[in-house]
């Protein structure tokens, strides 16, 4: 009666003929299901990013892993993504901002993080979600802003406007154009030798902005086939700023094979002499580029970060802080090449398949046959052929190390389903 009921919920990939694919899939989307957990305090289920952060200090953080994690479910379960979707609003202000999280029954803890990306990986999930299941009458359904105890609702719609005004007024644009970082993008140590007080609002992130180039036209779309009247004017407003975005950034670009990582004044610029993976896939994955040119971007990038490995492509081309090039510092993140992939696929889709392949838990296990952490399930991390290869970074304390498992990250389950299907379609 169990197994009847696991496979009434899982999807059937019995027709597979990939045996790696129709294994790890199976198993992906069961990872989705059996993860997923309920918020008492939201009324909402999310998918946790699990591994030490959920299962070790009890943070369900952040809100941009929520969102991400929420991808594949779009496919496999609308329901469940829907509900992520409305848990990450839950999280919002009056004014636009997204709390990074909570712990405990609903606690947002003051925190020192500014972040500068969770509306823009909001809009990705909401758009994907809306193109995978038409359901624009999401729009116009009321949802309760933070904290929920006050009971103040407003249509989604209108959230979704705040978003954005908090994206384009409160975090603002740098001197070069390009979205600003805050104190933290994707990456929430990116300062480390540099004061975030000092730099912080002058900072830029290139990942923003390609983000911006990557997920504006695809929310723009699914506006428009909402047939909404009161989504003309915001429309508008969104193909503006992207549209001064994407000029900024290729201005920016130029002629050089990668994209530059960030600047956090116009004399302290990283990712010019040395590939940074964080902004590059979602560059690949916009429309303000041709396809020879991706190609070409693609190409080096591959050769610095991607073809000295053997599982997946690392962060960084060679470290930037002169320490340990691990972590967000030369690991390898499933959250970042993925969007690789997902990029290449608009122009080469077979080579978007062979990368699936290789970023397989099954390829783990061809590499490395003796490290069971990666077999089957993964922290957020691999470690490079840089530094500890196949291993892990350590997120916890020395004296926990033994006790506090670094697996069931949901980014090495999510992110390759969702690869999976968009490769299908």
């Amino acid at each position: 009666l169990f197994a009847t009921q696991w496979k009434n919920v899982l999807p059937d990939f019995s027709t597979e003929k990939n045996e790696v694919f129709k294994r790890e899939m199976l198993w992906n989307a069961h990872f989705i299901e059996a993860s997923a957990k309920y918020s008492a305090y939201y009324k909402e289920t999310i998918i946790p990013q699990g591994t030490v952060y959920s299962y070790y200090y009890g943070d369900n953080i952040s809100n941009r892993d929520h969102l991400q994690a929420a991808l594949p479910a779009c496919y496999t379960n609308p329901p469940l993504a829907k509900s992520i979707i409305k848990y990450v609003i839950k999280h919002t202000e009056q004014d636009g901002e997204i709390k990074r999280g909570n712990n405990g029954f609903g606690y947002t803890a003051p925190s020192l993080f500014k972040e500068s990306d969770e509306q823009l990986f909001f809009f990705n999930t909401l758009a994907e979600y809306l193109l995978i299941t038409k359901d624009y009458a999401f729009l116009n359904e009321q949802v309760t802003y933070y904290p929920a105890e006050k009971g103040i609702k407003d249509d989604m719609l209108t959230i979704i406007k705040k978003h954005f005004i908090y994206l384009r007024d409160e975090i603002g644009l740098g001197e070069n154009g390009l979205v600003k970082m805050l104190n933290s993008d994707w990456s929430d140590s990116f300062f480390h030798d540099y004061s975030p007080n000092r730099f912080s609002y002058d900072a830029e992130s290139h990942l923003n902005s390609a983000m911006v180039l990557a997920i504006f036209p695809k929310l723009i779309t699914v506006l428009q086939k909402a047939n909404n009247s009161k989504t003309v004017t915001f429309i508008e407003a969104l193909k503006n700023y992207h549209n001064k975005v994407e000029k900024s950034y290729l201005k920016d670009l130029g002629d050089r094979k990668f994209s530059a990582r960030a600047y956090l004044s116009n004399k302290l610029k990283f990712g010019l002499d040395n590939v940074c993976l964080e902004p590059q896939g979602y560059l690949l994955q916009s429309n303000a580029l041709s396809n020879v040119r991706k190609k070409e971007i693609y190409e080096y990038v591959k050769s610095k970060v991607l073809t000295p490995e053997k599982i997946g492509m690392r962060t960084r081309e060679k470290a930037l802080w002169g320490r340990n090039p691990d972590g967000e510092d030369g690991g390898i993140w499933f959250s970042l090449e993925y969007p690789v992939l997902l990029g290449v696929a608009t122009f080469d889709k077979e080579e978007a398949w062979r990368l699936l392949q290789q970023f397989s838990f099954q390829n783990f296990t061809d590499n490395y046959p003796d490290y069971w952490v990666g077999q089957w399930t993964a922290a957020d991390e691999v470690n490079s052929t840089l530094y500890r290869e196949g291993l892990y970074a350590f997120w916890v304390p020395s004296q926990d190390r033994k006790r506090a498992f670094q697996g069931f990250c949901s980014h090495p389950h999510t992110w390759p389903l969702f690869c999976y299907y968009k490769l299908k379609e």
